[in-house]
């Protein structure tokens, strides 16, 4: 009886220990998400940033030699 109650309790601390752990996987994949997002967002920020320096090169340029 005691054993079988034991068993019992041990089962729900372990369905409790996966819930977290399942719980935790959920988040830190979120995170992941989320600086991956940020990561590609001040990419793009910074390709944007070139791509008009250029342009601002090649304008100059331009009506240097225009």
């Amino acid at each position: 009886m005691i054993a079988k109650a034991l068993e019992l309790k041990l089962v729900r601390i372990i369905d409790i220990l996966k819930g977290n752990v399942l719980s935790l996987i959920i988040i830190a994949d979120k995170i992941l998400l989320k600086t991956i997002e940020i990561i590609i967002n001040n990419y793009f920020i910074y390709i944007l940033k070139v791509i008009k320096l250029f342009f601002k090169l090649f304008l100059l340029f331009f009506i240097k030699f225009y």
